[in-house]
């Protein structure tokens, strides 16, 4: 729901009312029928024989349906992906240079250094930890990105703890996080197929297939508004982060967004954004992962109401699938030229909020609406879901 408000293509749904605890999979059913139905939605976008306009250049982005938030517009997510991916690029090429022997201009690597097209969200550790018999093999992993001191003195030192919810509270985040990957189709389409042969073979084998990286502790951010330096730096303090504060003003990609709040009046510095205190940034979205002592739960219930669309909610989803013409959902500079990202043809011509993708169903109908009395309502429970996202006694939801 908090894509539609913010003007995302429609969602599609995997895995809607499926049943994925294979037994070969151990206790990893969830994690991989993500991943396995990512790839299935993808092929079928891909070879519709040509009726659709899926291109292998177009982006894609997954996220755990049930507990990440966004709260920035698609242009800045699409902004960030760019810049993420050319940083990396970056790097890659700093290191192929690092191998080039003095005087020559070919480096002893034959082939060019890789190009990244894929994102995916990182967390501060891994499991299933050495107890389970895995082993991640920490001394194998490239650097984090991110300063060294980060944390202040002792960053990436894990003290031993009875509180796993503190005890990785100053290791910079390295461990692939499944709640949100980002890439172009085509990219997703090659890596999810080696991801699918190697689980195949590792199911085959009898070996553990359980990946559950989880987020410990969020106690690095807090809801700010970027626009009130003292109420940034008040909050900067009470998180710890060491020297200056690190968050100056609203994100720069909202700077070069065409995107307007709904409400105009208020401007994106005075809206309250979770940010991130010790990276500087302010999320795009918000992945409630955090389990220990009930926090997951909690911050479900009681931060929905903190997110800055919340008292327009109702209004913001009610538009979102009535019929105009629409508009592009970002503008990036590239080189000279202007790439632009739409959403696909099919959304114009049937605007509905949400979708499902059913694997089974044959080719060309795999994609169907649904409303969001059956997404949101919860089988036995009295309360409506559109008093409890809505918060505003209106009653059901008028689209």
């Amino acid at each position: 729901m908090s894509a539609v408000a913010l003007g995302y293509p429609v969602p599609t749904l995997l895995n809607w009312r499926r049943e994925y605890n294979r037994p070969a999979w151990h206790f990893a059913g969830s994690h991989i029928a993500k991943l396995e139905s990512l790839l299935g939605a993808i092929d079928a976008l891909l070879d519709d024989g040509g009726s659709g306009d899926a291109r292998h250049d177009d982006l894609a982005v997954l996220v755990d349906a049930y507990d990440v938030w966004f709260q920035l517009p698609p242009d800045v997510l699409v902004q960030r992906y760019h810049q993420i991916n050319r940083e990396a690029d970056e790097r890659n090429r700093n290191t192929w240079r690092n191998f080039t022997r003095a005087g020559e201009e070919e480096t002893v690597f034959p082939v060019p250094p890789p190009r990244q097209d894929i994102v995916v969200s990182a967390a501060k550790d891994c499991f299933p930890d050495g107890s389970s018999g895995s082993d991640p093999h920490y001394a194998h992993w490239p650097p984090s990105p991110m300063p060294p001191d980060m944390y202040g003195a002792g960053t990436d030192s894990v003290p031993f703890s009875l509180d796993p919810a503190r005890k990785y509270r100053k290791v910079r985040p390295r461990c692939v996080n499944s709640g949100m990957i980002m890439g172009t189709m085509g990219a997703l389409r090659q890596a999810l197929r080696r991801c699918r042969d190697k689980v195949d073979r590792v199911a085959m084998d009898g070996r553990q297939l359980w990946s559950d990286q989880a987020l410990l502790a969020e106690e690095d951010g807090a809801f700010v508004k970027p626009g009130d330096a003292a109420a940034v730096e008040r909050a900067s303090a009470k998180a710890g982060v060491p020297g200056p504060v690190r968050v100056h003003g609203i994100p720069p990609e909202l700077n070069r967004s065409d995107e307007v709040p709904y409400d105009a009046a208020v401007a994106w510095g005075e809206r309250p954004l979770y940010t991130d205190l010790f990276f500087g940034t302010t999320p795009v979205g918000i992945h409630h992962n955090a389990y220990v002592g009930g926090l997951k739960p909690w911050r479900l219930k009681h931060w929905w109401g903190k997110m800055w669309y919340h008292g327009q909610l109702r209004e913001l989803v009610a538009r979102r699938p009535r019929p105009g013409a629409m508009a592009p959902l970002a503008k990036i500079r590239s080189g000279e030229d202007i790439v632009t990202y739409w959403a696909s043809r099919e959304e114009e011509e049937q605007r509905k909020a949400v979708r499902v993708f059913g694997p089974l169903r044959a080719p060309g109908d795999q994609f169907t609406p649904i409303g969001w009395d059956e997404v949101c309502q919860k089988k036995g429970r009295a309360e409506k879901w559109y008093d409890e996202l809505f918060g505003d006694g209106k009653g059901p939801l008028d689209v």
